[in-house]
């Protein structure tokens, strides 16, 4: 799988034109995370394959809030008023869905938990976790003349995490089994 997903980051990199470090030296960049900005989309608020981590009174800074790709596409012409041209969006790729609090919601809101990094995360575009809300975001802002950055998440996960550390919960299916303990029960360790 990982190999799969370098090889179409590699195939990508020589189809697009080469962009160097001088081509955003230029730029004003529009730093957003994607699930406090706007919400485009409240379909995708509360999607039934992570029902639960969604908080529409935005008291609990834990959960997610309905911020979204579409809600980033509504806010285009606010945030290029603003003199940006280019926007860096928070990582969109698919997250766990997990509650890793024992009371209320914790959920990966801020999109660092990935679980899959070939589909967009439900909370962000579609039930389907399909490309298409993002495919929608570029269009529209390459028809505006901005740029987008999408945010990288360069963790491997499919190394084992430190418990200790608790860094970014990676998928219990890329997860190895070692040393007698079920990737279910090291995740759950990890949000502990």
């Amino acid at each position: 799988m990982q190999r799969i997903f370098l090889s179409i980051v590699f195939a990508i990199a020589i189809a697009c034109p080469v962009l160097h470090a001088q081509d955003f030296k230029k730029q004003v960049i529009y730093q957003v995370v994607t699930d406090r900005f706007a919400n485009g989309d409240p379909a995708n608020d509360n999607p039934a394959q992570s029902q639960g981590l969604f908080d529409a009174t935005h008291t609990n800074w834990q959960a997610y809030w309905g911020g979204d790709l579409a809600g980033i596409q509504q806010q285009l012409a606010y945030i290029k008023g603003m003199g940006a041209t280019a926007i860096w969006v928070s990582p969109v790729v698919n997250n766990e869905n997990l509650n890793c609090a024992t009371t209320g919601v914790s959920a990966p809101y801020h999109s660092y938990w990935t679980r899959d990094f070939m589909n967009i995360e439900e909370h962000f575009g579609d039930n389907l976790n399909s490309f298409a809300a993002f495919d929608n975001l570029v269009g529209a802002m390459h028809a505006s003349g901005m740029k987008i950055i999408a945010a990288p998440k360069p963790e491997n996960p499919r190394a084992a995490p430190d418990i200790k550390a608790k860094p970014q919960i990676a998928s219990a299916a890329w997860m190895p089994t070692s040393a007698g303990m079920s990737a279910d029960r090291l995740m759950r360790s990890v949000c502990a």
